[in-house]
C-alpha cells in the first residue's frame, strides 16, 4: 500500500498498533500465582448487574528475566453469541516514578467514577523505552517505537522533560 504522505502512514500504524489489554501493578507486595489468580475469580465472581459474564480463560508467569516476575491472565467476557477476549498484564513491585496519580474514569454504563490509581506518562514512555532497548535488535515489534512516539505526541504539553530523563 503506497501512502501519500506521513499522516497517513501514522494513522494507519495508529490503528496496527492498538491493543487490548490492561497493565496492571503491584506496588508494595509480591504476588505468587496462585494468590492472582484467587483475587481474579474474586473479582469476576462477584454478584453485579453487569452487561457481560466473565471467566478466566488462562495465566501465565511472565517476565520471568525481571527479578519480580508478572502475569498475563486472559479473561474472556461473554454476552449471547459476543465474545471478547481480554488480556490483564500484572506486574510484581514495578517502580513508579516519582509517584502514581489518582484518576477517575467515567463509566459508560452507570456514570459512576471508577478511581484508579495511574502511572505518570512519564513512566509509560520510559518503560517502552526500556523495553525497546532491553530487546534490542531482536525487538521487531514496531509497536513500542510507535507507542513512544504517539504517547510523546499526545501528551507533549504535560511532559515534564526533567522527569522523563530521570525515569529512563
Amino acid at each position: 500500500m503506497h501512502y501519500t504522505n506521513i499522516d497517513q502512514w501514522l494513522a494507519k500504524m495508529r490503528n496496527l498498533a492498538s491493543k487490548r489489554d490492561i497493565d496492571f501493578t503491584y506496588k508494595s507486595y509480591i504476588y505468587h500465582q496462585e494468590e492472582v489468580e484467587k483475587m481474579i475469580h474474586e473479582i469476576i465472581e462477584t454478584q453485579t448487574d453487569c452487561f457481560f459474564q466473565y471467566r478466566m480463560k488462562s495465566i501465565k508467569e511472565e517476565q520471568l528475566d525481571d527479578h519480580y516476575s508478572g502475569y498475563s491472565v486472559m479473561i474472556e467476557a461473554t454476552r449471547g453469541k459476543t465474545r471478547i477476549n481480554l488480556k490483564l498484564d500484572i506486574s510484581n513491585n514495578t517502580l513508579i516514578y516519582p509517584n502514581s496519580l489518582d484518576y477517575d474514569l467515567e463509566s459508560f454504563i452507570d456514570k459512576e467514577p471508577i478511581h484508579i490509581q495511574t502511572y505518570p506518562v512519564e513512566n509509560i514512555i520510559a518503560e517502552k523505552y526500556e523495553t525497546t532497548m532491553d530487546r534490542g535488535e531482536f525487538n521487531t515489534r514496531m509497536r513500542d517505537l510507535l507507542d513512544i512516539y504517539f504517547l510523546f505526541e499526545e501528551n507533549f504539553h504535560i511532559i515534564d522533560k526533567k522527569i522523563l530523563a530521570e525515569t529512563i
